[in-house]
């Protein structure tokens, strides 16, 4: 409840954030209007970030967002809103099979930068990447493991 003396807050970084700490928190920043940039750092290791994506993207005024997490193996956006997000940098491992459905939620985007791509031989097939309309797309970074680069070109 501290963080809503906070109220004109625009920058946020958490470093060394529990998974369970960061639900609870996280219905506070809701609250900070002004909120434009977060950063935050996951200190244990977990398989899946679709909760943590999900209230993240409903953040309505933020710009710019880094996640730094150990073992990213599942993320599921099926149900998302748009978000404002411009500029998202993700170091830590993402599934190539998440990569257009979190691109969708991303019609702002400006600067992408995933430090691990990761595909699985067993997803190849049925994962690939749909046309999406990035207009605001300027600089891609993206580190592939597992991933042929003819499956961005299709």
């Amino acid at each position: 409840r501290l963080i809503l003396n906070f109220i004109r807050l625009e920058t946020l970084i958490l470093d060394n954030v529990q998974y369970k700490n960061f639900n609870k928190f996280f219905d506070y920043l809701i609250c900070l209007t002004t909120l434009h940039a977060i950063t935050i750092s996951f200190v244990e290791r977990f398989s899946s970030l679709d909760i943590i994506f999900s209230q993240i993207l409903r953040l309505s005024t933020l710009k710019y967002c880094k996640i730094e997490c150990q073992l990213l193996l599942s993320i599921d956006f099926t149900n998302y809103d748009s978000s404002s997000i411009e500029y998202l940098i993700i170091n830590g491992r993402f599934p190539f099979s998440a990569l257009h459905n979190l691109l969708c939620c991303l019609p702002k985007l400006q600067h992408l930068s995933i430090n691990s791509l990761v595909n699985y031989d067993c997803y190849r097939e049925r994962n690939k990447l749909s046309s999406i309309q990035l207009k605001y797309l300027k600089h891609v970074s993206l580190k592939l493991d597992y991933v042929h680069f003819d499956e961005f070109e299709k």
